[in-house]
């Protein structure tokens, strides 16, 4: 939690700013609305996660909630995290509000691309790409052929 610095920290005080929750309690809420997914691909030494701030003030009736992309580093019986995403005006160091996330090898890099998902209407969902370069994740433009291998996956090229 740490390495997200005041990022959550500001958006666990708006969820609880109307009660009178305690310290201890207003860490344990912060705590039980964090979601963790482990992204395969990540060197042994190091794990890439992808961390989403779940709560109805912050995510809305779509569920398009806050999603941290952190790099946490195991060395000598010590784990570190730190943020893999600039910090951007309006959203701190998070990459965005998604309800799900693609992930996608990329052959130039020991990272993988990761594509958010964004809920925007009925029939439209948003897409934010992210690419590894230089230790951070960047957002870039949606390669042209994200949508299809987010709807087929590797079925094409296995010829299914």
């Amino acid at each position: 939690m740490h390495a997200l610095g005041d990022d959550i920290a500001e958006m666990a005080e708006l969820d609880i700013a109307s009660t009178d929750y305690g310290h201890a309690a207003y860490r344990n809420y912060f705590d039980r609305h964090l979601e963790f997914k482990v992204v395969p691909g990540a060197t042994p030494a190091e794990e890439l996660l992808l961390i989403r701030y779940h709560s109805n003030t912050m995510c809305g009736t779509d569920d398009n909630c806050p999603v941290w992309i952190v790099r946490a580093t195991h060395a000598g019986g010590k784990t570190s995290a730190q943020s893999l995403v600039p910090w951007q005006e309006e959203l701190g160091t998070s990459a965005g509000g998604a309800w799900g996330v693609g992930v996608l090898p990329h052959a130039s890099s020991e990272y993988p691309d990761l594509i958010l998902l964004t809920h925007l209407s009925s029939t439209q969902t948003g897409l934010a790409c992210y690419r590894e370069s230089k230790r951070h994740y960047l957002r870039m433009d949606c390669p042209p052929d994200c949508a299809r291998l987010l709807a087929y996956g590797n079925e094409e090229a296995q010829g299914k």
